[in-house]
C-alpha cells in the first residue's frame, strides 16, 4: 500500500511509505493478519492526479477490523487515517487517529481512545496512552480533542501540531501510541458488557459522520457511493447496526 508523496513528505520531513509500514507490522507483531476486501474498496484514483486512497485492512484474536488508509487530496492535503475496533468481548476501546500535512509542510494529527469509561479501560489504557503523549517532544504542541467527540473520549487523546520539517516527531508519537494500545488490548479481560462496548463505537462512528471533515473531503473528491462503502468498511457499520 503507497501513494507517491515525495513533496509534502519533503516539506513535512517525514515519510509516510515508512509510517504506514511501521502501523502494519505492529498489527503483525500483535497477531494481525489480513482482512480480504474488495480491491476497489482497498484502492481508488481518480483521473489525473486530484487523489487517491490505498488502504489495509486487518484481523486478530483480538481486533474485529483495524483499517489504516494512506490519502492524497492534491492540492489541499495528504495524510494517514486509522481506526482499530477491538473485539466487543473485550474490555477495550476503539482506537482513532490521523495525520495530515497540508499543502505547505506542517503537520496536524489526532490520536485518542473512544469507549465506556470503565475503570478497567482506564488503567489498561487510557493511563499508559496518557503516558506517550505527556513524553511528546518540545516541537510538537499538544492540544485538547474536538469538543464533538469528548464525551466519548476516555481523556487519553490529543489534537497534535508541529510546524513544517517536524512531521517526523509527530509520526514517531502516533506509532508509538498505537503499539502501546496494541499492547494493553494483548492482556484486555473479557467485558461484561459486549453490547454496551458495540453501542459506544456507534457512538463514536455516528460522530464522526456528522461532525468530522474527512467522509466531506472524500465524498467530494471520490464521490458519494465510494466515501459511503469506505464508511461502511472503516465503521463496521453491519456489525454495529442494532438488532
Amino acid at each position: 500500500m503507497h501513494i507517491s508523496t515525495a513533496l509534502p513528505g519533503l516539506l513535512a520531513g517525514l515519510d509516510f511509505h515508512d509510517l504506514v509500514c511501521e502501523l502494519e507490522a505492529s498489527l503483525r507483531r500483535h497477531g494481525g493478519r489480513t482482512e480480504p476486501q474488495p480491491f476497489d474498496l482497498m484502492y481508488r484514483q481518480v483521473a489525473g492526479t486530484l487523489g487517491a486512497i490505498a488502504s489495509f485492512a486487518m484481523q486478530s484474536d483480538r481486533i474485529a477490523r483495524a483499517v489504516v488508509s494512506h490519502v492524497r487530496v492534491a492540492p489541499w492535503m495528504v495524510g494517514i487515517a486509522f481506526v482499530v475496533h477491538p473485539r466487543p468481548e473485550l474490555d477495550a476501546p476503539l482506537l482513532v487517529g490521523d495525520l495530515m500535512v497540508p499543502p505547505f509542510g506542517a503537520t496536524r494529527a489526532y490520536v485518542d481512545v473512544c469507549g465506556a469509561a470503565r475503570s478497567t479501560m482506564v488503567s489498561r489504557f487510557a493511563t499508559p496512552l496518557e503516558v506517550v503523549l505527556a513524553a511528546a517532544p518540545i516541537q510538537v504542541e499538544r492540544l485538547a480533542v474536538p469538543d464533538w467527540i469528548a464525551s466519548s473520549s476516555l481523556g487519553a487523546g490529543a489534537r497534535l501540531k508541529a510546524g513544517r520539517g517536524r512531521g517526523t516527531a509527530v509520526a514517531k508519537l502516533l506509532a508509538k501510541y498505537f503499539e502501546v494500545y496494541l499492547e494493553a488490548l494483548d492482556g484486555a479481560v473479557s467485558s461484561l458488557d459486549g453490547a454496551e462496548n458495540l453501542a459506544s463505537a456507534k457512538t463514536m462512528a455516528d460522530a464522526v459522520r456528522t461532525h468530522g471533515p474527512a467522509l466531506r473531503h472524500l465524498r467530494r473528491v471520490f464521490g458519494e457511493p465510494f466515501a459511503s462503502r469506505y464508511g461502511r468498511l472503516l465503521w463496521r457499520d453491519q456489525e454495529l447496526a442494532p438488532n
